[in-house]
């Protein structure tokens, strides 16, 4: 006998629909090293391995291995994946794999990672420019939007990391605004250059010697 209260399943015989394996949401992922965690021949080295790659088609293979969606971030100061994930502990494995293909010498325990609101805080304070070596500085701001825009284009960004990177890069906005970073416009070269005239006021004889990138 059916109750009156009975579903169109119950009526009909029908069995109730299985219900759907819980599923993990995604969760943000930043793993990265840089130039205070790593010896600067490894960032270089790295940095050097992913230049001689085509960037999309490196970014689409850790797709394929399943590590969700995925922006990266490559400065001469840090190299850092950003992430979404419903399977945190895989991906960061396959992205720290990924960092140490990169470059042999570097160590499991120097690549740092950020769950949640920790990676959030984090890739707002990059775009600011406060966790650069000239703090403040204001190419970062567009180096994390090109960042951003390309894994874009690829098809690597999805919702959660679409919502992240507009949040952070606007967040970054006000930061420098509220901070009067706006108006500060120097580089490391602009700096380096004020410390030489200041150390050495007369420098029309003088032949300087740049090692670096």
């Amino acid at each position: 006998m059916i109750r009156s209260g009975a579903s169109v399943r119950e009526r009909e015989g029908m069995k109730p629909p299985r219900q759907a394996a819980n599923r993990r949401e995604p969760e943000i992922l930043q793993i990265g090293i840089d130039a205070r965690t790593v010896p600067l021949r490894v960032l270089e080295g790295c940095a050097a391995a992913l230049d001689s790659q085509p960037r999309g088609q490196l970014l689409m293979t850790l797709i394929g291995k399943g590590v969700g969606e995925i922006v990266l971030l490559l400065t001469c100061q840090r190299l850092e994946c950003y992430a979404a994930s419903d399977s945190p502990e895989h991906t960061a494995a396959e992205i720290v794999a990924f960092f140490r293909e990169l470059s042999p010498d570097l160590q499991r325990d120097s690549v740092g990672i950020r769950h949640g609101q920790e990676a959030v805080v984090h890739l707002i304070s990059v775009a600011a420019g406060l966790e650069s070596a000239l703090a403040g500085e204001h190419e970062i701001l567009g180096q994390v939007r090109r960042a951003y825009r390309y894994s874009r284009m690829i098809g690597a960004v999805g919702p959660v990391l679409e919502r992240l990177f507009q949040h952070a890069i606007e967040s970054a906005r006000r930061i420098r605004h509220t901070l009067g970073l706006d108006f500060d416009r120097r580089s490391l070269a602009d700096v380096a250059i004020a410390w030489l005239q200041a150390s050495c006021p007369n420098t029309s004889n003088l032949t300087a010697l740049v090692i670096g990138t």
